[in-house]
């Protein structure tokens, strides 16, 4: 089981010192074990106001497990009312999953590039081996309305029919230019509560200044494909959203930086909108100064920390939510003691509620 350890600061006078005798960082330098990179940025000490100076002992590990069996259905535990059963097996790298008009299950798979559908017996159980109902290079996003399918890819929003037996017409492409990836290679595609498109689009790296103003941001378009504007930004890497029921309100949970530490940054849950800004890559959680980088043209972190929305819940770090939705009645059955939010007059009840 490899694993690497790196702890290190920075000086006030930008010089890098060595912690525990690990590694020496000067500038940016990989530590490599067992085929395992760890990767630490020197912190920023450019001159100017103390703002842009840093004196941060950062230590995280980097672990690359075994790969383990699926756990046995017995030994999980959800909260009372609810239970858990195996839906399907053998399905290989399922990435999002989505509910047909017709109450058929489909999973994107990312590695595959291809799209499956289950269909679903009485007991809600996949009745029988699934169905490839598309197939296109790194199909992730999946989405339903009013009889279409929404497909994402890296660069490309496909759209088709859905058939009466739960398969897919032939696919159209309705957006082929969506920024290039990088780090973040995967598109989330939704459809709003305003029959408006949602596509959630990642950064191209774990912090930087992005060229492109479409790179880790939510954009919102037309279902045509035809025109679409920047939603919401400042957003790493939003895989999961959805919409509150009652208020219509935007939800989503960001996977936060890496390097910062085994409990920073916290994984985001963001209530977004229209036109605000979230913080990356200078910001996070409670706005938070990340100390490996500065803003351009000697603008301080505090000042945007006055125009950016800081998270509204955090979560455990490097979590890597995948997705999300609200649920209409939870059974409690013990106190919550953690801390809550509340939304729109209901309270959201987090960790404790939902037997995490």
């Amino acid at each position: 089981m490899p694993r690497s350890f790196v702890s290190f600061r920075s000086s006030a006078d930008g010089r890098p010192i060595a912690r525990n005798q690990h590694v020496r960082l000067y500038g940016i330098v990989a530590l490599v074990t067992a085929c395992v990179v760890a990767r630490a940025q020197r912190l920023s000490s450019a001159p100017g106001s103390p703002e842009h100076h840093s004196d941060v002992e950062i230590t995280w590990h980097i672990l690359k497990p075994a790969e383990l069996p699926a756990p046995d259905i017995s030994k999980l535990h959800v909260p009372s009312g609810f239970r858990i059963q195996r839906f399907a097996e053998n399905v290989g790298n399922a990435r999002i999953l989505a509910i047909g008009p017709n109450g058929n299950v489909y999973v994107t798979r990312r590695e595959q590039g291809d799209v499956l559908m289950f269909r679903v017996r009485a007991d809600g159980l996949a009745a029988g081996d699934p169905v490839r109902v598309a197939s296109r290079s790194g199909l992730h996003g999946i989405t339903f309305s009013k009889g279409k399918v929404y497909l994402a890819s890296v660069h490309e929003i496909f759209k088709a029919d859905v058939r009466p037996d739960g398969t897919f017409g032939s696919l159209d492409m309705i957006i082929h230019d969506l920024p290039d990836a990088g780090q973040h290679n995967t598109r989330t595609v939704r459809v709003g509560p305003d029959d408006m498109m949602y596509i959630s689009v990642g950064s191209t790296c774990n912090e930087c200044a992005e060229p492109n103003p479409e790179n880790a941001a939510i954009l919102r378009g037309s279902l045509d494909g035809k025109s679409r504007s920047i939603f919401a930004s400042g957003l790493r890497d939003t895989v999961a959203w959805d919409w509150q029921p009652q208020t219509g309100e935007l939800w989503g949970m960001d996977n936060g930086i890496d390097a910062l530490g085994d409990n920073l940054q916290p994984e985001e849950l963001n209530h977004i909108e229209k036109g605000k800004r979230y913080g990356w890559p200078y910001l996070f959680g409670d706005n938070q100064a990340n100390p490996h980088l500065d803003p351009p043209g000697g603008l301080h972190k505090s000042e945007l920390a006055k125009t950016n929305i800081p998270m509204a819940l955090g979560y455990t770090a490097h979590a890597a939510p995948m997705q999300m939705a609200f649920y209409n009645f939870l059974p409690v059955s013990r106190r919550v003691s953690r801390r809550r939010l509340r939304v729109d007059a209901r309270i959201m009840e987090s960790k404790a509620a939902f037997g995490l």
